[in-house]
C-alpha cells in the first residue's frame, strides 16, 4: 500500500467517483452539521455557479451520488475527525496556558528566593542589628517559595523532601 492511500479518508475523493460526484458532495461535507442537506448543499452549489434551480429539491443524481458514495458516512467519518482535531488544538491550547502559568509561577518562586537570599544575607553582615524575628519571617518566606518552586517542579513529592 502506498503512503498516499494509506492517507486516504472516508471523506475524501474516493476511487470510484467522479470529479463532479465529489465536488457536490464537499459542499454537502463542508456544511454545518446540523444543517445538512442535499438539497441545502445544491441550492449552495446552483448559487455558486449562477444556475437557477428548478424546483424545490436536489435534481436525481445528487440523491443517488448521494447513496451509491455513502455521504451521510463520510460525513459521520468528517465530523467525528473534526472533533478529535477540536478536541487536540483544544488540549495544546489548555497545555499551553498551563505551561505559561507554571513559568509565570516558577519566576515568581525564584524572584522570592532571590529577595530572602538577599534578605538574608544583609542580616548576616550586620549581626548586631539582626532581629530574630525578621529572620524567622524571612526563613518561613524561603521555605514557603521553596515548596512552591518543588510544587511547580513536581519534585519532592515524597514524605520528608
Amino acid at each position: 500500500m502506498t503512503e498516499t492511500q494509506q492517507q486516504a479518508q472516508p471523506y475524501d475523493r474516493q476511487p470510484e467517483e467522479t470529479e463532479q460526484a465529489y465536488q457536490a458532495f464537499a459542499i454537502y461535507r463542508d456544511m454545518d452539521p446540523s444543517q445538512r442537506s442535499i438539497d441545502k448543499a445544491f441550492d449552495i452549489d446552483c448559487q455558486q455557479k449562477g444556475k437557477v434551480k428548478k424546483g424545490k429539491q436536489a435534481y436525481g443524481h445528487w440523491t443517488r451520488w448521494s447513496s451509491v458514495h455513502k455521504w451521510v458516512a463520510r460525513c459521520r467519518a468528517y465530523d467525528a475527525e473534526a472533533q478529535k482535531q477540536a478536541r487536540k488544538q483544544a488540549q495544546e491550547e489548555r497545555q499551553a496556558e498551563i505551561k505559561k502559568w507554571l513559568d509565570e509561577q516558577f519566576t515568581i518562586s525564584k524572584a522570592f528566593q532571590s529577595y530572602v537570599r538577599r534578605e538574608i544575607r544583609n542580616e548576616l553582615e550586620r549581626p548586631d542589628t539582626r532581629a530574630i524575628h525578621e529572620m524567622r519571617q524571612l526563613a518561613l518566606v524561603f521555605d514557603i517559595s521553596g515548596s512552591w518552586t518543588k510544587d511547580i517542579l513536581g519534585v519532592g513529592d515524597e514524605e520528608g523532601t
